[in-house]
Formats: C-alpha cells, sequence, structure tokens
C-alpha cells in the first residue's frame, strides 16, 4: 500500500492512494479524501509534530466506532462519511454572510472543495477547522484540565436548599410555578444572596416582566429587616417605599437609612447595588445574547438571570415558527450561551394549568413544562414554587412521606390545605420543590415567604 504524505503547499492527492497523511497545525488542519476508494472508507492521519493520529472513516459506521483503541501514539475512530457531509453542512449554514479569517489555501481538504466549490476559501478553512477539533479523539489530559478548571455551582444562600442543590454553572436552571407564586420574587431573593456572598462579582437580571426601576424597587423592599409599621394609608411596604422615595430628598433618606431600621433596606442595598445591573431593554433573542455576552467580557460577572423565558422573542425572519418551536430555539442558543461564557443562566417561566382528575396545583411536574417547548430539556435544574396560600391541596407536590415543617406528621398522601397555612399574616410558606436535576437529588424543602418585605427565608431560622 502506497502513502502520500500532504505538507504545506502541495495541493493534490496521488489518486491511486489507499492511505493519504497530510501535515495539521494547532488552528489550521486538513482533511484528505481517497476518491478511490470502492467502499467510501477513508483513512485520515493528522500529524501532530511527530505523532500521527489516524482517523478511519466509515459510511457503515454511523453511531459509534465498533473498535476504539488508545495508545500513545494511535487512535482510531470510525466516522460514516455521510455524517461528516452532515456535519459539514450544518457548519456551512452558521457561517455569517461577512467572515474574515487567515487563509492558508494550502491546508484545505479536498472534501470541503469538492462539495462547496462555490463557498469562499475563508468558510472552507473554518468549517474544515471546526470540524476536525470536533472530531478530536479522546485525550484523557484534556478532561483533566477541563474538570479542574471548571466552575463549581453557586449557593442558592438558603441553607435548606443548599445542602440539596447548587445552581449549576455553565448551564440553564429553570424556576418554575403557576402564576403568582413568587418566580420573580424568589429570583430577585437569590439574586440578593449571591451579592452579598460574591461581593467581588457582578449579577444582571434581564426582566421583559415589568420596567427596571419597579425592578430596583423591590430589591431596596427586600433588603430590609423590618416593615414600616405606618405606611400612611399605602396598602403595602412596596407602596410606602414608592411615597418616601418620592417625597423624600436624597439625603434625608440617608440619613434615616443608617438611623431608623425600618429604612435599612435602602442602606443595604445601596452597599451592593453598583454590582447590580437591571436590564429592562426587551431584547429579541440574539440582541439578548450579544448583550450577555459583551457584559460578560467586560466584568466579572456570578450569573445572569432572566424574567421570563415566554416573553423574549425571536428574531422577525423567524416569528412564523410554531411557538413551542421558537421557545424550543432560544432555550437552545440560551444552553449554548451559557457554555460558551461558562455562566450559570437563571430564567424563569409559568407553568400549564393542572390536567383534569388531578388535584389543582399538582402542577410541579416535568410533563407541565411541554407548553414552554420542553426547556427543561437544555436546563441541568428545575426547580418549580408553589405558594401554600394560593393552594388548596398539600402533598400534591411532594415525594411520600414528605415531613412539613408545619405538620406534627409526615404527609402520606394529598389532603386540603391546612387554614392555618392560608392565613398566617405576615407569612406564608413556599414550598421550593427540585422536578429535574442532571447531577443530583429530586427532593423538596420549605422556605418562608414575608408578604410585606417580599422577603425569602430559610425555615431553621424561622421555627
Amino acid at each position: 500500500m502506497d502513502e502520500t504524505i500532504l505538507k504545506p503547499g502541495e495541493e493534490t492527492l496521488a489518486s491511486s492512494s489507499d492511505e493519504t497523511k497530510i501535515s495539521a497545525h494547532d488552528k489550521t488542519k486538513g482533511i484528505a479524501k481517497d476518491d478511490t476508494c470502492d467502499d467510501q472508507t477513508t483513512l485520515i492521519t493528522i500529524a501532530e509534530g511527530d505523532d500521527f493520529q489516524e482517523t478511519l472513516l466509515s459510511p457503515d459506521n454511523k453511531d459509534k466506532a465498533d473498535q476504539d483503541t488508545t495508545t500513545e501514539d494511535r487512535t482510531s475512530i470510525l466516522f460514516g462519511i455521510s455524517d461528516i457531509q452532515q456535519k459539514l453542512d450544518i457548519e456551512i449554514a452558521n457561517i455569517p454572510e461577512e467572515y474574515e479569517e487567515h487563509i492558508e489555501p494550502e491546508q484545505m481538504s479536498h472534501l470541503i472543495k469538492d462539495h462547496y466549490p462555490t463557498h469562499t476559501e475563508a468558510e472552507k478553512i473554518r468549517v474544515n477547522r471546526n470540524f476536525l477539533n470536533d472530531a478530536e479523539p479522546f485525550r484523557l489530559d484534556l478532561m483533566i484540565e477541563k474538570i479542574k478548571n471548571s466552575r463549581e455551582g453557586l449557593p442558592t444562600g438558603f441553607k435548606s436548599l443548599d445542602h440539596l442543590i447548587t445552581i449549576p454553572s455553565n448551564s440553564l436552571t429553570l424556576i418554575v410555578s403557576r402564576p403568582k407564586h413568587g418566580k420573580t420574587c424568589f429570583m430577585l431573593n437569590l439574586l440578593l444572596n449571591m451579592c452579598h456572598l460574591f461581593p467581588g462579582k457582578r449579577f444582571l437580571f434581564y426582566t421583559y416582566e415589568e420596567p427596571k426601576w419597579d425592578v430596583f424597587l423591590k430589591l431596596i423592599n427586600m433588603s430590609g429587616t423590618k416593615q414600616f409599621t405606618q405606611r400612611q394609608g399605602r396598602q403595602s411596604n412596596l407602596e410606602r417605599w414608592e411615597y418616601e422615595l418620592n417625597h423624600c430628598e436624597i439625603e434625608t433618606l440617608k440619613e434615616k437609612a443608617n438611623e431608623d431600621i425600618e429604612y435599612i433596606g435602602l442602606k443595604n442595598f445601596l452597599e451592593i447595588a453598583g454590582n447590580v445591573h437591571v436590564i429592562d431593554s426587551n431584547h429579541n433573542c440574539g440582541q439578548l445574547i450579544d448583550s450577555i455576552r459583551s457584559f460578560a467580557k467586560t466584568f466579572d460577572i456570578g450569573a445572569v438571570f432572566i424574567d421570563s423565558l415566554p416573553k423574549i422573542r425571536l428574531e422577525d425572519e423567524k416569528k412564523s415558527m410554531d411557538y413551542r418551536q421558537q421557545l424550543q430555539e432560544i432555550s437552545d442558543n440560551l444552553r449554548k450561551l451559557a457554555a460558551e461564557i461558562r455562566l450559570p443562566l437563571i430564567l424563569s417561566a409559568p407553568l400549564t394549568t393542572t390536567t383534569k382528575g388531578t388535584p389543582e396545583y399538582d402542577n410541579l411536574v416535568e410533563e407541565n413544562l411541554v407548553d414552554l417547548g420542553c426547556p427543561d430539556q437544555n436546563a441541568n435544574l428545575v426547580i418549580g414554587l408553589q405558594n401554600y396560600a394560593r393552594s388548596k391541596f398539600i402533598g400534591s407536590n411532594t415525594n411520600n412521606n414528605f415531613k412539613s415543617n408545619f405538620l406534627d406528621e409526615p404527609l402520606k398522601n394529598a389532603a386540603p390545605m391546612p387554614d392555618n397555612f392560608k392565613d398566617m399574616g405576615k407569612k406564608t410558606i413556599l414550598l421550593a420543590k427540585v422536578i429535574a436535576n442532571k447531577t443530583g437529588p429530586e427532593t423538596e424543602t420549605e422556605l418562608i415567604f414575608h408578604k410585606q418585605l417580599l422577603k425569602i427565608t430559610d425555615p431553621r431560622a424561622e421555627i
């Protein structure tokens, strides 16, 4: 069997060769096709310095290699030609219309040249390099390096949750519930907790639900430790804050925040406000990704919050897609972004109505994410919320024998919600259930929701 060594500057292949060897560099690699093989089997050898790696391409093995042997200087993996062609088609489709790349035509693959004669050299070189990077054989040293450099998940700041889960980096976390069950409040409380846990990092909150100044008002209110004793005719603590900010001079407010515990929420929030970016620009999906990517390149970002998934729009040319398909594409794009920038993206989304024949609000299950385009498939962690004060049943969203902190006996079956859970005055109970978790248990815990402060705390500090 004859062998032909392709080196930079050589643009032709020996027509009678059964095997072809080409040289490759770190950024630009060559891939050669032997047009004379009757069975369309191609042997590719990638040269890395003095070492050679051989890759056998076979159309009869599309899913995985029949044999995968790794030695110090040789790795063989089976690929199907049709699989390669499909990969190249995808790569070509994702190339922008205007793309600049350092061009080295002597490294160009004949496989790409043959199939894409109308594309530019820059396009073809990019596809060529990306494909070979994707097809790189397993290397233990790279795996170990990846694990060592990977970021650990973030704590939520709630001890009863943190011993069960962490917010995973490099991926999506989904916060879901029925309307008015606390999704936005939960996310804002997470943001405040993380700001205090990681004072050197910045946090992004993209709001599609309300103006950013309303979000800041809630954050000030949540940062307090004591509600106003006199709300001067206002119905809520939030409305009292709005009144104070509207009628008091800035210096007067700062003095009150330093002297009066009822105003301490302003003082507490001002201490971290420089690390909080609230954005209400209603970006479409592409603009949102560009904005997050720009922040990630400019600042040391701790986490990104997006409220909420169904409100994000696709670009105009994609609006003809089915609603579920649109949501699926959006979550796909955000998942890829999270992996690219190596940051946690935390999204909220509403759950669908309860299936007939089951207890009302028995909806903290994956099946009820279908109308959202099944974004749980892209999320490493899904947390569902149930506000006891807004529910008719307790236990329908928990595992068997769940021990509530507020009941004497474990729950064996769903039961009507106790009246004292519905009317707790200044507080109510918020169930946080882990609906899906790719790296840990699917369990639940209870938190305390302070109605006037909109603040969520751990029950261990309340009971």
